[in-house]
């Protein structure tokens, strides 16, 4: 909504050592750089059932809480104020505002939540099974005043249904368009991704008001392996977060969080190996990835932010260990960035039990139940009122010169503050970070003139640029750090992680400290959901992956010679020895389900904990086979209890996929990791156990490498103790043309 012309600023600024005598006992004063502890969490977050919480999707409204929206036949919605505890929010959808185009037998999935020009927007899957060609796909839009309505979809798909053809000996396919995500750039343009398993993940230009395509899709995905794109523009990059692997299959699916990197919003995107993720050997670098404990299926990503600036991975995950089946629930964990690379948990992956939780706010006001600015809060409120709109209550300066409202708290100066701001005419609002006497400190300010966010110290400017048809009468979200000698300001339209303009500071000396207040100057501005905490202090070091030590002697086997008696075969033989390798041609057999039918050369393993290691040949890059080619290793213990790490052909796409099968119920299961890391025709295969001394369990995480020295390390797969497995070779699910060449089978000890 715009406002009358008007000229204002609003600064916050954040004072060392200045006393309060009306600090409120609600907002407890922390020391200089602190804040309030975080409070302790366990997954999942938000269980069901009652409710499915698949396919989450988050945005932080302007009254404070934090809104989910997940995969549901009318999009369930849950709020909550600290990103642990949820309470029902209501729904997108109901009998009354479904869209137009639906029918009865439409379903609908995978929301995602934006904010845009005044609006929150709302892109989703809907499905129809009841329209030729089945099933019919496409991504709806619908937008609303405020996270919780009211909803009005849009009359039409944004993306209609669409087909593909991986083969072209065989009819045309309905294409997976899926698992939509919304992108707003700095140049002003809009992205939208969506794509899955049918024919690959695509980015497609969008208008502003995402109503319109503009041009024609782009493909950044490989076909058959992946859905459920998440972008986030950081340092320069854009990263593309996605999922691979079976999501649903309890308790062995695989679902894992993968993430590559492009300077541009439409690719190629390129993981930490340089493979990128549209080449026939697709690439992803692990993110997220079942770890071996409770959680499987943890996939389907999106990001938020804590007051202190800790970003967070939301996501969703099955528990191995319940009966019910497909039980979805809401998982969150610390995502931290490394070497420049984003990671959980440092590598740890999932957790479970009692983990430190987002860091709340140190000071916070949302404006919300209030006729005026809050004394506890605020002082010096001259010059400023509460209006309020459907969305909810917001703070007020008037138009005319210079008006500050300072807050009553203190700070240090590592601290991080954000607010939403509508600033219209000639007006300029921002934060001012330290001010003390006559030192005015730093001011942050939006200028909605010539649209820019620009950073002020010791009289110089510092100015990022808008994009032109920006429109700051519109509500937009100003994020401040302050890290020694660091200043850096974002905005964005509402804090998801796609900054329209970053403007970046180093300052001659670290910042003492100030105040911290809103300045309004020449006004109209309007300011909402202000947050102030200390910053977090990054993860800095990851945790380390299996490398292997000293070989274990009487083990490597280099096939320079006849297969000793140490080996031996479940059905018939189907590998010879050759010149120091073994030729495993790809048998037509399988080894999923009821089909058992495909040769294995096993042989037992060391006792306790190793890494196994191959080296192996199977070039599929230029093959377009239906099937599935693969060859690998295999643990095995029986045709229904077995994993298996192998590199797998489809059509145009070569994976490294590791899965378990196991017998949960009446029928075999088997799930896995569609893709773990890049492949080559030459790849190098891990498989690295630890045996947990307290239970016997036994634990198996897979590393995947195309030049022998570096390493992809991701899922972990479990087996319950007793039983000692064997391990061995496999080449199987084509038609006896790729000839899988296995150099050596090598075994180590686990390096400290």
């Amino acid at each position: 909504m715009k406002r009358p012309p008007a000229v204002l600023i609003i600064i916050v600024a954040v004072i060392i050592g200045v006393a309060s005598s009306a600090t409120p006992a609600a907002v407890a004063e922390p020391r200089p750089g602190a804040g309030p502890a975080a409070a302790d969490y366990a997954n999942p977050v938000a269980a069901a059932p009652p409710a499915s919480f698949a396919d989450p999707s988050v945005i932080r409204g302007r009254d404070g809480y934090w809104y989910a929206y997940t995969t549901s036949k009318l999009i369930t919605i849950q709020r909550s104020r600290d990103l642990i505890t949820w309470e029902p929010a209501g729904t997108v959808f109901n009998e009354a505002n479904r869209p137009d185009w639906f029918r009865d037998t439409t379903g609908i999935w995978a929301p995602d939540i934006s904010w845009l020009d005044g609006r929150y927007v709302i892109t989703f899957s809907a499905i129809d099974a009841a329209i030729a060609p089945n099933p019919n796909r496409s991504i709806g839009v619908a937008s609303a005043p405020t996270p919780t309505g009211p909803w009005r979809a849009d009359p039409a798909p944004i993306i209609p249904p669409g087909t593909w053809q991986p083969f072209p000996d065989q009819p045309p396919r309905m294409q997976g368009i899926i698992d939509s995500e919304l992108l707003a750039t700095p140049d002003g343009r809009r992205y939208l991704y969506y794509g899955g398993f049918g024919g690959g993940v695509f980015v497609q230009e969008v208008d502003r008001q995402v109503r319109q395509r503009v041009g024609e899709p782009v493909q950044v995905i490989r076909e058959d392996a992946f859905e459920a794109p998440h972008l986030v523009h950081r340092d320069g990059w854009y990263w593309l977060f996605f999922s691979t692997g079976h999501c649903c299959l309890v308790p062995n699916s695989g679902y894992t969080v993968s993430v590559a990197r492009s300077k541009s919003p439409t690719g190629p995107f390129v993981d930490r190996t340089g493979a990128r993720t549209d080449a026939p050997y697709p690439g992803g670098t692990p993110v997220l990835t079942p770890n071996g404990n409770a959680w499987t299926g943890t996939g389907h990503n999106t990001l938020a932010t804590d007051a202190a600036g800790q970003d967070w991975l939301v996501f969703h995950a099955l528990d191995r260990h319940r009966a019910e089946g497909l039980v979805r629930s809401l998982y969150i964990d610390r995502l931290d960035w490394i070497d420049g690379w984003p990671v959980v948990r440092a590598g740890r992956y999932a957790s479970e039990g009692p983990t430190p939780g987002p860091i709340p706010a140190a000071f916070a006001d949302a404006v919300e139940g209030a006729a005026e600015p809050s004394s506890e809060l605020w002082a010096g409120r001259a010059g400023w009122t509460v209006g309020r709109e459907e969305a909810g209550g917001y703070l007020h300066a008037e138009p005319g010169g210079s008006s500050r409202l300072l807050a009553r708290q203190r700070f240090g100066p590592q601290l991080r503050a954000r607010a939403t701001f509508r600033v219209t005419g000639d007006a300029a609002a921002g934060f001012v970070l330290g001010a003390r006497g006559d030192d005015p400190g730093i001011r942050v300010r939006l200028d909605p003139r010539r649209p820019a966010v620009i950073i002020e110290t010791a009289g110089k400017q510092t100015r990022a640029a808008l994009p032109a048809d920006v429109d700051l009468g519109g509500w937009h979200e100003l994020d401040v750090r302050l890290a020694g000698r660091t200043v850096i300001a974002e905005v964005t339209e509402a804090g998801l992680h796609d900054p329209l303009a970053r403007a970046e500071v180093r300052l001659a000396n670290p910042l003492r400290g100030g105040t911290f207040g809103l300045l309004a100057e020449s006004g109209p501005v309007d300011v909402d959901d202000v947050t102030v905490a200390g910053l977090a202090a990054p993860e800095t070091e990851r945790v380390a992956e299996p490398e292997p030590g000293a070989a274990i002697p009487g083990t490597a086997e280099e096939f320079d010679g006849p297969l000793g008696m140490d080996w031996s075969w479940v059905r018939e033989p189907a590998a010879t020895v050759d010149g120091g390798t073994l030729i495993f041609p790809v048998q037509s057999g399988d080894l999923t389900g009821t089909r058992n039918s495909a040769s294995l050369l096993l042989r037992d393993v060391p006792a306790g904990d190793w890494i196994v290691e191959t080296k192996l040949s199977l070039d599929l890059h230029d093959r377009l086979d239906p099937r599935f080619p693969q060859a690998g290793l295999v643990v095995y213990r029986n045709d229904d209890d077995f994993l298996r790490l192998a590199v797998r052909g489809h059509a145009r796409t070569a994976l490294t996929e590791f899965g378990k099968e196991s017998v949960p119920a009446a029928t075999p299961t088997f799930g896995s990791v569609l893709n773990l890391g890049a492949a080559a025709p030459t790849t190098w295969l891990r498989l690295a156990r630890t045996i947990d001394p307290a239970t016997g369990e036994q634990f198996y995480r897979a590393g995947v490498s195309r030049d022998g020295e570096t390493w992809t390390w991701g899922l972990t797969y479990t087996l319950p103790a007793g039983g000692e497995p064997r391990l061995g070779l496999v080449a199987h699910g084509g038609d006896h043309a790729q000839p899988a060449a296995f150099d050596y089978l090598r075994w180590y000890a686990v390096a400290p």
